[in-house]
């Protein structure tokens, strides 16, 4: 049995050694990796000091910074992104199934403080909405708290995905939590997961 198995094993590697290269080229063009989906992934928690929270995650985050403008100033954002590359890829396939979490925080000046908590949530709300083009969500909002820390949740259908966000106010921190994914367990996961520190 086991003189077959080296002979067998000869033979392959001598029929492989004498394909002409154009063939070894279009046999690595046929295999395509297909990447790991965010729903097949396993959540894990996800610890950040200096934003002082935690959350779980499918994989590992992107970490960078960004900015929005709100009433001519500009807030300063960190920002953490899990996402499957399909939902930013226009040639993405219909079978793919997106999805897209992101956990921000910036802290705000002290005459945005000085407002009411909700209509400082209900306007930053508002103008993320329109930076994420995502209007039609604003009239189904609902008032939300975070350990007694007041907040606001957004919801609804993007084409094929359920849209969500949450805001919560910590004295002057803002969080941001963004959600897109066809997966209504997998959104509530990562909204429930995220706690202050």
């Amino acid at each position: 049995m086991q003189q077959i198995l080296i002979a067998t094993t000869i033979i392959l590697l001598f029929c492989l050694s004498n394909l002409s290269g154009n063939s070894k080229e279009t046999i690595s063009q046929n295999i395509t990796v297909k990447p790991l989906l965010l729903v097949q992934a396993q959540w894990q928690l996800f610890s950040f000091s200096k934003g002082r929270f935690s959350v779980k995650l499918p994989l590992e985050p992107k970490v960078f910074k960004d900015f929005t403008d709100l009433d001519g100033q500009e807030l300063d954002w960190r920002l953490l992104r899990v996402d499957d590359d399909s939902y930013w890829n226009p040639d993405r396939n219909e079978g793919d199934s997106p999805s897209v979490y992101v956990v921000g925080y910036t802290d705000l000046a002290d005459e945005y403080i000085q407002q009411t908590e909700d209509a400082l949530l209900e306007q930053i709300g508002s103008d993320l909405l329109l930076e994420f083009e995502l209007e039609e969500l604003n009239p189904q909002s609902k008032s939300i708290a975070l350990n007694s820390q007041p907040g606001l949740e957004f919801t609804g259908n993007l084409d094929d995905r359920i849209a969500a966000m949450r805001l919560y106010l910590v004295e002057s921190r803002l969080y941001a939590l963004y959600a897109i994914s066809q997966d209504i367990t997998n959104i509530e996961r990562f909204f429930s997961s995220f706690q202050l520190q």
